[in-house]
C-alpha cells in the first residue's frame, strides 16, 4: 500500500504555499507570526510513510521559508526537530490526534528554548499566543489529513503496534 504520487505531489504543493504563505505577514496576529510549517509536517509525520517523502517535504517547507537566504540557524533546527518528531511521533502511546498535539506544544516550546530563550522569560505571551495558533492549526492539518491520507494514516498506525 504506496502513497499515490498525486497526494503526495499535492501535500508538497501546500507545503511550499504554506511556506511563502508564513514568510509574509499575512498570518500574523496580534503581532506573532506563527509557525504554521511547523504546525503542517509535523501533523502530515502521521500520514506520510517514507522518510525519505517525509524530508523532502522538510526541506521544501525550510526552502519556502527562506528562499532568499541559503542557511540560517532557525532552519536547522527546524529540520531537526521534525525530522526527530517523524522519528518517534508514530511510536508514542495514546491516540495519535493527542500526540499530534503533545509534539506540536513540545516543538514550538524547544524551538523557543533553543533559539529564543529570552521570549519565554520577558514575553511568555507571545509564546502563548503562538503555541495556541500553532496548537489550532494543527489541528486543522490533522483532520485534513486523516481525510485525504487515510490509507497510509491507517497503515502507520498499523505498524506502531
Amino acid at each position: 500500500m504506496n502513497q499515490s504520487p498525486f497526494k503526495f505531489a499535492v501535500l508538497a504543493c501546500i507545503v511550499v504555499l504554506v511556506g511563502l504563505l508564513q514568510s509574509t505577514e499575512l498570518l500574523a496576529w496580534g503581532g506573532v507570526k506563527p509557525n504554521v510549517v511547523l504546525a503542517l509536517l509535523v501533523s502530515a509525520s502521521f500520514f506520510v510513510y517514507h522518510v525519505r517523502d517525509y524530508v523532502v517535504l522538510t526541506l521544501l517547507g525550510a526552502l519556502a521559508l527562506r528562499f532568499s537566504d541559503l542557511f540560517v540557524p532557525e532552519l536547522g533546527v527546524l529540520v531537526a526537530l521534525l525530522v526527530i518528531i517523524f522519528a518517534i511521533g508514530a511510536r508514542l502511546p495514546g491516540k495519535p490526534f493527542v500526540n499530534n498535539l503533545f509534539l506540536i506544544g513540545g516543538a514550538t516550546f524547544l524551538f523557543y528554548v533553543i533559539l529564543d530563550y529570552t521570549t519565554l522569560r520577558t514575553s511568555w505571551g507571545v509564546f502563548f499566543v503562538e503555541l495556541v495558533y500553532n496548537l489550532v492549526a494543527g489541528t486543522v492539518w490533522f483532520g485534513l489529513g486523516r481525510i485525504w491520507f487515510l490509507d497510509a494514516y491507517e497503515k502507520k498506525l498499523r505498524t506502531r503496534i
